[in-house]
């Protein structure tokens, strides 16, 4: 499945590279002098190593387009190894000293590595190198240096020389998308590894389970099939339900906090009525906090202490429940179980403990594949779902909307001139400026609409059962909001305001199918933006592409 996810990530920026390839050279006039040969070539050679989706093909890729295309005389790669950078690569030099080359991660270096933005000059390193390694990576005529680093996790560093200038966007645009799709490529291997390594403790615990059942344990067959469930949510109610069966409840209610962004609660019942769900769901803070790891307490007990939900445990014992208990559930989270049941006390504790062991590995297991799962659906700058993610809503929603004959609008969004505030303000002005928008969008859509980063200063939004009406609305609404004073001025761009371009089209009306629908929302963002942007536009025949 993840060498799936690695294939289909790096095939997106493929994609993405082409595709920022020929808006930079539209927008800035062949600014970027990449020829159609070089380009045919690079993706070429970028799907050729997709396929095998091997770190050593990967990389091998990357040095070739810095020899090919960016005219890197010479190359140095130092890969990160137990808090050090280390040689892994070299071209152009002749036997160097590798201890010289070895590098300490101090956390400075980290520091410095992990804010980086863009390809730089190699004197930059000099607040947090040595004086003897820096002097060393200067006589080996390397100029400049660029990380291969993603979220809070470095895996190289880059040295390069080549003639081309800082300012040359060639370099500034190849060398980020390289080390992006290198530093991917680092990051899903080490997921895999972690994956395997939680598979691996599973099989362990389901072999030693297997030596030492008890005759009404859960059989290694049904651990075999819970290990393949990757979603955490889908996976509770199974483990519960195995749990119900080993235990003999007659009644069972599991709750406990999701790993997710909202720390939502998710819960498992089984013949709980909606009194008592709601009770133990309004308090499973309180009780998490107060209740006893591993000690399972009769209600009857709890209604007669002097803790503070003295009159929530009696509301359960009328309910016909009769015990609870908190129990580990990884890391520092903690899940309420309360039940009804004949079994007796000391039978049931001994077979919540062998359950753990079983459980937390396979929810372990579901978590970090959902987390693997997440960072390939995620943009990260502004957190929204990325292009990949987009594409397969796309899909997804046109198939329903075709199915039962309903109306699905697709918006493109621009930000007007976002180049002039990279070059006036800086790029993380920039990058401030497309997180700000992407929030706005995010909390003025519905629940059913799916906010996506298309690339660059580009969002598309995707409107399931919205009408050329509603759509329309929706836009002129957004737009208004930013180009007024309802959104607050950035530190880092002043007091200058911005404005976005929109262009929309509606399925059936506009389009038929997938790609003529994106091709018809983005006709109408190019009227807008040829109509002197800050505009929205909602696709007409008269828009269509002029061959």
């Amino acid at each position: 499945m993840l060498e799936k996810v690695l294939i289909g990530f790096l095939a997106f920026l493929v994609v993405i590279l082409l595709y920022l390839a020929w808006r930079r050279r539209r927008d800035d006039k062949g600014t970027i002098q990449l020829s159609g040969a070089a380009i045919d070539e690079l993706m070429k050679a970028m799907l050729n190593n997709i396929k095998a989706g091997r770190i050593s093909d990967i990389a091998g890729m990357v040095s070739n387009v810095l020899k090919e295309y960016l005219a890197c005389e010479k190359i140095l790669f130092l890969k990160y190894y137990r808090a050090h950078l280390e040689v892994n690569f070299m071209h152009g030099l002749l036997n160097p000293q590798r201890e010289k080359l070895r590098l300490k991660v101090t956390p400075d270096l980290q520091n410095k590595l992990k804010a980086f933005n863009r390809i730089a000059d190699i004197n930059e390193l000099s607040p947090v190198l040595p004086d003897a390694n820096l002097k060393y990576l200067q006589n080996l005529g390397l100029g400049y240096y660029f990380p291969v680093y993603l979220r809070d996790n470095l895996y190289g560093l880059y040295f390069v020389k080549t003639n081309l200038s800082l300012n040359n966007p060639s370099l500034q645009f190849l060398s980020t998308a390289l080390a992006f799709s290198l530093s991917t490529a680092y990051h899903i291997v080490v997921q895999e590894q972690q994956l395997k390594k939680y598979e691996d403790r599973v099989q362990k615990l389901m072999a030693d389970h297997g030596k030492k059942s008890h005759p009404k344990t859960a059989p290694s067959r049904e651990v075999i099939r819970l290990l393949k469930i990757k979603n955490s949510r889908q996976l509770i109610p199974e483990l519960m339900a195995t749990l119900r069966k080993e235990c003999e409840f007659s009644k069972l209610a599991f709750y406990v906090q999701s790993d997710a962004s909202d720390e939502s609660i998710i819960s498992a019942c089984w013949n709980i009525d909606a009194d008592s769900d709601r009770t133990l769901k309004e308090n499973y803070v309180n009780l998490a906090e107060n209740i006893e790891t591993d000690r399972i307490f009769s209600l009857d007990e709890l209604s007669k202490s002097e803790k503070g939900f003295v009159n929530q445990i009696r509301k359960l014992k009328d309910n016909e429940l009769k015990y609870l208990t908190a129990i580990n559930w990884g890391g520092k989270k903690k899940a309420i179980l309360a039940w009804n049941g004949q079994m007796a006390v000391e039978d049931v504790t001994a077979r919540l403990k062998c359950f753990s062991a079983e459980a937390i590995p396979l929810m372990e297991n579901a978590v970090q594949f959902e987390k693997v799962e997440e960072m390939c659906h995620t943009d990260g700058l502004t957190g929204l779902h990325n292009f990949r993610y987009f594409q397969k809503r796309m899909y997804e929603e046109f198939m329903r909307a075709q199915r039962y004959k309903r109306n699905l609008a697709l918006l493109i969004f621009d930000i007007d001139d976002l180049k002039l505030v990279n070059d006036k303000y800086g790029h993380l002005a920039g990058d401030a400026l497309l997180k700000s928008f992407g929030q706005i969008l995010s909390d003025s859509v519905r629940s059913i609409d799916v906010v996506s980063r298309y690339g660059g200063d580009e969002f598309c939004l995707i409107m399931p059962e919205a009408n050329r009406q509603k759509a329309g609305f929706f836009m002129e609404r957004i737009r208004e909001k930013i180009a007024s004073n309802q959104v607050e001025s950035h530190s880092l761009w002043g007091e200058e305001k911005y404005s976005v371009s929109i262009g929309a089209a509606v399925y059936p009306i506009d389009a038929n199918t997938v790609e003529n629908l994106i091709n018809s929302a983005d006709m109408a963002l190019l009227k807008a933006k040829s109509e002197g942007r800050n505009c929205s536009k909602l696709y007409t025949s008269e828009m269509e592409r002029k061959e």
